[in-house]
């Protein structure tokens, strides 16, 4: 075999090497079920928790050091767009790297129950820091049932790689895209206890 054809053979077997380890893993149909099932409820639930909220209950706050119920939903529809734009926009688009997956330490699934535990603080990114990004109530939540649906119509349907791209996660450790996927409604979730806790507290208004 010539030099020409050698250097034509190793290039094509490279080739193949690497199609063969990068190959795409989509999500399986029970993926796609839990995935969109999670974001679903969770919609479901923060739609839920702020449906007789009035206005003095809207804004109040315990202490200064803590976040009203507005707050809580402004960063609950914040990330909505934020984590997705990460997953669709950042993390499949960097090159596939299957082997962090040995990096991973907790499962997608168990995913909704470690964010749900609010005896774990955990400090939030500065762009999702509440600034008051819509003027009402009705406002937060068109922006967030927009993006929402959205997300579950991504969750349903989606072929994209979602377990050959990584990231790591402050609260959560080393994900892939799916992992992210369910984290978007865990994060949401562990959000919406936190507005039940505001309700709790005392000196709450009535109404």
């Amino acid at each position: 075999m010539n030099t020409i054809l050698k250097t034509s053979f190793c290039l094509a077997l490279a080739v193949f090497c690497q199609t063969f380890l990068t190959k795409a893993q989509p999500l399986t149909p029970q993926e796609h079920e839990f995935a969109a099932k999670q974001l679903e409820e969770t919609k479901a639930k923060f739609l839920k928790s702020l449906e007789d909220v009035s206005e003095a209950q809207w804004s109040w706050k315990a202490d200064s050091t803590r976040w009203s119920i507005a707050e809580t939903a402004e960063h609950i529809a914040l990330a909505e767009n934020l984590i997705f734009g990460n997953i669709t926009q950042n993390i499949l688009k960097q090159p596939a790297t299957p082997e962090k997956a040995k990096e991973v330490r907790v499962k997608a699934e168990q995913i909704p129950s470690v964010m749900a535990d609010r005896t774990r603080k955990i400090k939030t990114f500065e762009a999702l820091v509440p600034k008051r990004t819509w003027a009402t109530k009705a406002d937060i939540v068109k922006a967030f049932s927009e993006a929402r649906e959205r997300n579950i119509g991504y969750a349903k349907t989606t072929t994209d790689d979602m377990h050959g791209h990584f990231s790591a996660n402050p609260a959560v450790g080393m994900m892939d895209a799916y992992g992210w996927l369910v984290f978007l409604s865990a994060h949401a979730n562990r959000h919406i206890l936190q507005i039940e806790e505001v309700k709790g507290e005392k000196g709450f208004p009535v109404k």
